[in-house]
């Protein structure tokens, strides 16, 4: 088996507009690194440029031949594997060339980012309105809120993203169905894409959390459910040789401040559920949950029907159950039934985030079999895994082979 790396260029013309492509020729080191979510794909090789070929001594930039913001097709080709779009691993935008010159010459090193990575920082400005909306029917108008407001755009919605179509909850055995949560306060305003994907796909929103998001080669925006499904076989010994194993806490939710609105005297709401035992083990990991909304649904419309912030006349008993003798007694009461909802909120949220999940990352010969999020049952008898279920969130590739990052999909 050998590998080569075919990169084609393209010079960057104007916004969104690139030249024809080039082959690249004398370059070496590549290396190309895929995740999922809003970690960077990111590129670099070097090139030697012994002859000003590449960038001038002047740099002056109408003479360079590769420069920031140029366009790069990586296609990785084994045993003579014409480029095409099926070894296709990265399409890329140029972000720094740094010039190294020492008694072996000069060398060019180029790094840059994934295409997407460009339009995933661009910023969102959209409102859901006032009528209730699904978490994923939101992202999918930002997405195109973005499309409207850059012709270049390049990101588009992923026909088979899911469907929310019920109001209970999906359970973790592979039910087809999807949570259905909604809303009437969805907004967001010059915040970038990728802040607002990550936001919407958190239980906040969802209703269980379990989602990731990534940008296909062909820049679609791709979401999809974290479940228990029959995967890949995954063996130690046949598809990978070596691997190493540990627990990655980077998503653990232990400690939950809940910003909950403000009470009837306009006076902010502020709780907080502390995990003590995840928090014993990995540390403080804090969550920040805004929602407005839990206050705002305690507002008792039965007896305040023209939203007076007070009854006439007391005692009464609110539609929460407590008896309520007096305004002050009012306000102190709806501040506990807020706090007391706010403080189930983060429950709910750390009970699905306060532990680490387990991450193994296996060595392999250089194969394009796998793909970011491919769902795989692991084998690995050094580490007493039997058909352990894991999802590929990170590729690497580099002339010598592909390195793997698995993380286990529901935390154990």
């Amino acid at each position: 088996m050998y590998t080569q790396f075919v990169i084609k260029h393209y010079a960057f013309l104007s916004d969104g507009v690139w030249d024809t492509a080039t082959t690249l020729t004398d370059f070496y080191d590549v290396n190309v690194s895929l995740a999922l979510g809003d970690k960077k794909d990111i590129f670099s090789f070097k090139i030697n440029n012994n002859r000003n070929q590449y960038i001038t001594e002047a740099k002056t930039p109408a003479a360079n031949l590769i420069d920031a913001m140029d366009k790069v097709d990586i296609h990785y080709c084994i045993n003579g594997a014409t480029a095409e779009s099926s070894n296709l691993v990265m399409s890329g935008i140029i972000k720094k060339v740094t010039e190294d010159i020492n008694g072996r010459g000069k060398i060019l090193r180029i790094e840059g980012v994934n295409l997407s990575e460009l339009a995933t920082t661009a910023l969102v400005f959209y409102d859901g309105g006032s009528s209730p909306i699904t978490p994923l029917a939101f992202l999918q108008g930002c997405l195109a809120s973005v499309a409207n407001r850059n012709q270049n755009f390049e990101v588009t919605w992923d026909a088979n993203n899911p469907v929310y179509q019920y109001s209970t909850p999906s359970d973790l055995d592979g039910d087809p169905t999807f949570p259905y949560t909604t809303r009437s306060d969805f907004r967001e305003f010059d915040k970038s894409l990728s802040y607002v994907i990550d936001k919407y796909l958190q239980n906040d929103y969802t209703g269980d959390g379990l989602y990731y998001w990534y940008i296909t080669n062909d820049n679609k925006l791709s979401i999809r459910r974290r479940v228990r499904a029959a995967g890949t076989s995954f063996t130690q010994g046949t598809d990978f040789k070596t691997a190493k194993i540990s627990i990655n806490a980077d998503d653990v939710k232990n400690f939950v401040v809940v910003k909950c609105g403000n009470d009837p005297a306009n006076k902010p709401i502020t709780t907080r559920y502390d995990d003590v035992v995840s928090r014993s083990k990995y540390g403080f990991r804090y969550h920040l949950l805004v929602d407005a909304k839990i206050a705002g649904d305690l507002i008792d419309k039965e007896n305040f029907p023209n939203d007076s912030k007070f009854p006439s006349s007391y005692p009464y008993t609110t539609l929460w159950g407590v008896e309520v003798t007096s305004s002050s007694d009012y306000i102190s009461k709806f501040r506990a039934e807020a706090k007391r909802r706010g403080e189930a909120r983060g429950k709910e949220i750390t009970d699905i985030s306060n532990v680490g999940r387990i991450q193994l990352q296996a060595t392999m010969m250089p194969t394009l079999n796998y793909a970011l999020g491919n769902a795989l049952l692991v084998t690995a008898p050094s580490y007493g895994l039997t058909s352990f279920e894991m999802r590929v969130k990170e590729i690497d590739y580099d002339i010598d082979g592909v390195l793997i990052t698995l993380q286990e999909e529901i935390a154990s």
